[in-house]
């Protein structure tokens, strides 16, 4: 029998993630180790779950610091849990009792500063994962041929933030194909925060500008900002107002009506124009809200301290 030459394990390049992604599956694939059946229900060939599992096994950075040293001490970590969860399943509601579970477990095992800041309310940042270790090295393997491809052609990942903790944590990860609804994701993976919860605020940016996520915000009775998108029928409101915000200083709050889509359908939300330099932003609040449009201004600002934290 001729002795078998495997190839070099791990790569020269082995810091590199693509490369050893690459590498393990084509190591893999040569000697037939990718057999083994998949539920029928996974939405992923065996080649690309593995790819994916695989990516979660190496890198998983988007958890925050706090949680790397919880992970140490082997408590659990529900974010690797709900990427995993997903790639056996195509149905997002399916994971929503094992994520509230998780949910739970991850909160009871943080330290006491932060159960009392929980108690306190939590303020929630939900945004699109843009972590090269992710996002961008993801489209490179599910899109074969389309090498550049950005990834929100393909997949993305969605992360809930809490911000107001003692130092801003990941509770969440969620993988999510183009084909699949933003708001049940999010509504999945906010549903068990909000029942368990006292949730003090939601903010995201324009990837988040959905009516039936608003909607159901507002129906929730949560305090939410999201930023308008301007081709989304807010720019001629920006422009109507220019003038008003010019004269009156940098942040106005006027009362706004969100379309759906071709629909007849409104929305009566406010909305808040702050104004940086010839710049004017648009972020959408409740139609109950009270808070001038500075506050407002000054508590979405908080949103992109959750770079730091991927």
């Amino acid at each position: 029998m001729d002795k078998i030459k495997l190839p070099r394990f791990p790569p020269r390049k082995a810091r590199n993630t693509p490369t050893l992604i690459n590498f393990v599956v084509r190591w893999l694939d040569k000697f037939q180790i990718l057999l083994n059946p998949i539920p029928s229900s996974s939405p992923f060939k065996m080649k690309n779950r593995l790819k994916l599992l695989l990516l979660t096994a190496i890198d998983r950075t988007s958890i925050s610091r706090k949680a790397r040293d919880l992970r140490e001490q082997n408590l659990p970590i529900p974010s690797g849990e709900a990427t995993l969860a997903w790639l056996k399943t195509k149905s997002v509601e399916d994971i929503t009792t094992s994520q509230q579970t998780g949910f739970y477990q991850f909160l009871e095992s943080l330290p006491e500063n932060f159960q009392f800041a929980r108690k306190q309310g939590m303020l929630l940042a939900i945004d699109f994962h843009t972590d090269p270790n992710y996002a961008k090295t993801l489209s490179a393997y599910i899109c074969k041929g389309r090498k550049k491809a950005s990834t929100h052609q393909s997949y993305k990942y969605i992360t809930v933030i809490w911000l107001n903790a003692p130092e801003p944590i990941t509770l969440a990860v969620q993988l999510l194909p183009i084909k699949h609804s933003t708001f049940k994701t999010v509504q999945s993976l906010l549903t068990p925060l909000l029942t368990q919860e006292r949730i003090v605020g939601v903010l995201a940016d324009g990837g988040f500008y959905n009516w039936d996520l608003i909607q159901w915000l507002i129906h929730k009775q949560v305090f939410f900002i999201i930023r308008g998108r301007v081709n989304a029928g807010v720019k001629p409101l920006v422009q109507k107002h220019q003038e008003e915000l010019r004269q009156k200083g940098t942040h106005l709050v006027v009362d706004y009506r969100m379309n759906k889509g071709h629909t007849r359908k409104r929305l009566p939300v406010k909305l808040a124009l702050c104004r940086a330099g010839d710049r004017i932003m648009a972020l959408i609040v409740p139609p109950t809200c009270v808070l001038s449009g500075r506050r407002i201004n000054e508590l979405y600002r908080q949103r992109f301290t959750i770079e730091t934290y991927y």
